[in-house]
């Protein structure tokens, strides 16, 4: 018998959205899945390890209430890809071990601020 795949577009990753990165919050030991793309640019997913409660306005798009969950991701957020690539890995791989401490906003002198951030990134 051949191989079998099976998913659900209702299961992707809910991007966490700038309202979720405050600074001081820190997700650690998160498992690189993959990337997708989205209208707004590449997203990479990520196993969280165990599940976290996320805000339903926090992500994108909005939910209807909040929920608990072990798969996240992190959009087009070029503070984001700045850390990555500072970070010196490259793009980030499945199997990568990542963890991401949010360092607060900077203003930038566009419509929003840029959300800044810390990454570690293990490759086993």
């Amino acid at each position: 018998m051949g191989q079998v795949f099976d998913g659900r577009s209702n299961t992707i990753a809910p991007i966490l959205g700038a309202k979720f990165w405050r600074e001081g919050v820190i997700l650690k030991g998160l498992k690189v899945l993959g990337d997708f793309d989205t209208r707004n640019g590449k997203c990479v997913s990520f196993h969280v390890g165990k599940p976290i409660m996320i805000t339903a306005d926090q992500v994108n798009p909005p939910r209807d209430a909040d929920f608990a969950t072990e798969v996240v991701a992190v959009g087009n957020m070029k503070g984001f890809e700045m850390a990555v690539t500072a970070s010196g890995a490259g793009k980030l791989q499945p199997g990568d071990v990542v963890d991401i401490e949010c360092l607060g906003s900077k203003d930038v002198g566009q419509a929003s601020d840029m959300v800044t951030f810390h990454i570690h990134v293990l490759r086993p």
